[in-house]
């Protein structure tokens, strides 16, 4: 008895494996077989035996996604809707939709279907860029960039603002000034300019956010130059700037927009890390002079005076790699560092701030 179980078991073996060979190309077949065996004892006694079902599956699954239709730019005035479709074919798809900003590509939460509808949509969200990615068992797709332009209400019959000359790095108490000619536009019309600054959590005055979310969005109207950003109640942070031109009879122009990033102008955000440096903890971690104002220079001595590095920061961040300006690492120690802004345009007016930082290899 114990033989022939055996002999049924290498059998059910056999008949599967062959299977197998035998059908390499059929994709998710299911193939059933069921054996019967009859035999009788030393006794005379009849017997019969069954085996186990064998279920065989081949094949390598779905295919990828294909994209058969690429998300349009949609342009809609404040307070429509603005709706992106994609068209994709395949099985079993999944959606999600995704926007653009400082260059990272973030979820949009319940955005998970083929048609992404944005209601109510607002001047701070023009310039916004947004992709689909299609999904399924064999893979996934992500579709190109479509761009959403909005426009205030009424006639849109005026150039738009020219913001070539506006620097994506400015100070507190700096004005901005468009690189637009008054030949642009009539003068009898008393063209102004409305612009709304929409604060973004992820800047560099704040940990980083995965969900891009408004905390307050100023807003102001002014000629071809602005007041100082700080007399309009604008914060440090990096923002979403977006810009409209707008006459006496009530007509605009399309909304031009860019990031930018406002900083301070003095060092009462200054933060200098890690201090102490250690080794132990951070070793292949440089420290990091920030939210330094613009146009600050730093330079570290040993106690002794010894001038052992001068940085140049980019943008408002500095950071050092614990070598002297001739490449050699420095020693432990205790070092100062002095923080300069000299009058260069940024309101500096030669400020400057003294600290001290420990070295331990």
């Amino acid at each position: 008895m114990k033989k022939i179980s055996v002999i049924l078991s290498i059998a059910r073996t056999l008949v599967a494996g062959l299977l197998c060979l035998a059908l390499p190309a059929l994709a998710w077949a299911d193939i059933v077989n069921t054996a019967s065996v009859a035999y009788n004892d030393a006794s005379g006694n009849a017997y019969s035996a069954f085996s186990n079902t064998v279920t065989v599956s081949t094949g390598s699954g779905p295919s990828a996604p294909v994209i058969t239709q690429q998300p349009q730019n949609v342009t809609a005035i404040v307070g429509q809707t603005a709706t992106f479709t994609i068209g994709a074919a395949g099985s079993g798809l999944t959606y999600q939709w995704q926007y653009q900003y400082l260059g990272n590509w973030v979820n949009i939460s319940g955005a998970t279907v083929s048609t992404y509808a944005l209601t109510n949509v607002q001047l701070s969200q023009s310039g916004l860029q947004y992709v689909c990615v299609v999904s399924n068992g064999g893979g996934s797709v992500t579709s190109n960039p479509a761009t959403l332009t909005v426009t205030p209400s009424g006639t849109t019959t005026l150039a738009a603002p020219n913001l070539s000359g506006i620097p994506n790095v400015v100070g507190l108490n700096d004005s901005l000034s468009l690189n637009t000619s008054q030949n642009q536009y009539d003068p009898s019309l008393n063209v102004s300019f409305v612009w709304t600054f929409a604060l973004s959590s992820i800047n560099p005055y704040a940990s980083p956010s995965a969900i891009f979310r408004t905390v307050s969005s100023p807003s102001f109207t002014s000629g071809f130059q602005t007041p100082s950003l700080a007399s309009k109640g604008i914060t440090i942070g990096t923002y979403l700037v977006s810009v409209y031109a707008t006459d006496k009879n009530g007509d605009t122009s399309p909304t031009s927009a860019l990031t930018m990033t406002v900083t301070n102008t003095d060092f009462s955000a200054l933060e200098v890390y890690p201090n102490p440096w250690r080794k132990d903890k951070h070793d292949g971690t440089p420290v990091a002079f920030d939210r330094m104002p613009l146009g600050a220079t730093v330079k570290i001595f040993t106690v002794s005076g010894h001038l052992v590095k001068t940085l140049t920061p980019s943008g408002i961040k500095a950071t050092w790699d614990l070598t002297t300006d001739s490449g050699d690492k420095v020693a432990s120690g205790i070092y100062v560092y002095l923080i300069t802004v000299g009058d260069t345009g940024y309101g500096g007016n030669g400020q400057k701030v003294r600290g001290k930082l420990a070295v331990i290899r």
